[in-house]
């Protein structure tokens, strides 16, 4: 490493001032669950290339736009989608620079390379209010200030517009950000103005709908045309302590939601056995979505420096 670049994570977020809860827990604590989050990210940041693990482990150090924790956590959240590709076999240029755009990462998928934005999103300040200790309240309205879908409709579609220049296929990685209130739900939201579990096998999307209401649906026109066809997929990450007691640590929960009429459709079931979201065009204007897998796969990292994967329901978290 050259004079004055840190040699590990914790190395770099020495010193840093409000950190918040989180990231403090990671670079202190001597739990079994941070040291096995320490270990799952150190390794993630050893798979980096030399040029690459310098340029982010700087960024975490002293960059001024990872100035607050959240922004930190944005960027450790950039090393956990770099992993997420590597355990898929999917090899990843960090940082690349690309016709005067810096991506967060490029990758290769079936001979196509893919542009990759990563962000972690969080609900707007006014859906959110402490109503007790550790008790929250939440609200969800059609106003363009209280609606978690809009907000995330927003950044989708600057992000799309950002890197649309390149005339490359795009894949953003999303992290939600608040848990225990943002969703997969608020992203399909986002994305298509509805959410999939209310699509009946009657439905035809998106003409059945009504979404006069609807805040979101970035990927639909006011006519109902489809929008934003440079993007292939948004793949959602829920990365979350589990409440398995004889095995704490982090859990990865993904879905990934395919654009329904892309210029470069994304091959369903990359990501197995995490569920795709997949859709079928059926006639003019008309798509029917289709599923691969369940919803409850989630994934940890073992000491073998890989992912295991198993179901996670409320009565039986893995």
């Amino acid at each position: 490493m050259s004079k004055g670049t840190p040699n590990s994570l914790c190395e770099a977020l020495q010193n840093r001032q409000n950190l918040g809860e989180w990231l403090e827990w990671l670079r202190d604590s001597g739990s079994e669950a941070a040291i096995n989050t320490r270990r799952f990210l150190n390794y993630a940041v050893d798979c980096l290339t030399i040029g690459e693990k310098q340029k982010f482990l700087k960024k975490i150090k002293r960059n001024k736009k990872t100035s607050s924790s959240d922004q930190i956590f944005e960027t450790i959240f950039e090393l956990v989608a770099h992993q997420f590709f590597k355990q898929f076999e999917i090899q990843c240029d960090y940082e690349p620079k690309i016709d005067g755009k810096t991506p967060d990462l490029t990758c290769q998928i079936s001979g196509i390379e893919y542009v990759i934005d990563v962000f972690v999103t969080y609900s707007p300040s006014k859906t959110v209010k402490n109503v007790g200790p550790g008790l929250i309240s939440s609200l969800d309205t059609d106003k363009p200030d209280e609606s978690r879908s809009k907000k995330i409709a927003d950044k989708i579609e600057e992000k799309v517009k950002n890197y649309t220049v390149l005339k490359r296929p795009i894949l953003l990685f999303i992290g939600l950000g608040d848990n225990n209130i943002l969703s997969i739900d608020s992203i399909e939201q986002a994305l298509y103005g509805i959410h999939i579990s209310e699509y009946l096998e009657k439905h035809h999307f998106p003409k059945d709908f009504h979404f006069e209401k609807r805040r979101g649906r970035c990927l639909l026109s006011p006519g109902l045309e489809p929008m934003h066809k440079e993007l292939s997929a948004v793949i959602v990450c829920d990365w979350f302590d589990t409440l398995n007691s004889h095995d704490r640590g982090k859990r990865l929960n993904s879905v990934v939601l395919h654009h329904f009429d892309p210029l470069q459709p994304l091959p369903p079931q990359v990501f197995s056995p995490f569920q795709d979201v997949c859709w079928k065009k059926t006639g003019e204007r008309n798509w029917v979505p289709s599923t691969y897998s369940e919803r409850n796969w989630v994934a940890k990292f073992t000491e073998a420096n890989t992912f295991a994967f198993g179901r996670y329901t409320a009565d039986e978290p893995w």
